[in-house]
């Protein structure tokens, strides 16, 4: 069993002497979406050594084209279990926030800041 990726390419047919404007970025998309050099000539209507002229740019020069292997599965992560929650427990369950904080701990935690020593030190 094979899959064959196969990517519709659109023939511009170009008068010879007409100018042909390309773009760095839209040779690299070409590249990125698995156009090889044959497929780029027949796109934009260019012949083999305008092609390799092309490639001649700094910015083009050795890249490839990007093949994606094709992949004959589908991988689900089934590590991640969930378990339903049931809305009759969470219904029960209410927190009501403390409308008043006991004095002796609010005083016996202030008393116990004053009480620790403050160290200094010095460095040399």
């Amino acid at each position: 069993m094979s899959i064959d990726a196969r990517v519709e390419t659109t023939v511009t047919p170009v008068a010879s002497n007409e100018t042909i404007k390309l773009t760095v970025s839209g040779i690299i998309n070409d590249l990125t979406n698995g156009l090889d050099r044959e497929k780029i000539a027949t796109k934009y209507g260019l012949t083999k050594q305008e092609v390799n002229e092309v490639f001649k740019h700094p910015k083009l020069q050795g890249l490839r084209v990007k093949r994606k292997p094709a992949v004959r599965f589908v991988l689900e992560d089934d590590t991640m279990v969930t378990e339903p929650v049931n809305p009759q427990i969470t219904d029960s369950v209410t927190m009501e926030p403390q409308s008043e904080v006991d004095p002796s701990f609010v005083d016996a935690f202030n008393d116990a800041d004053a009480a620790t020593p403050v160290y200094k030190q010095s460095f040399q």
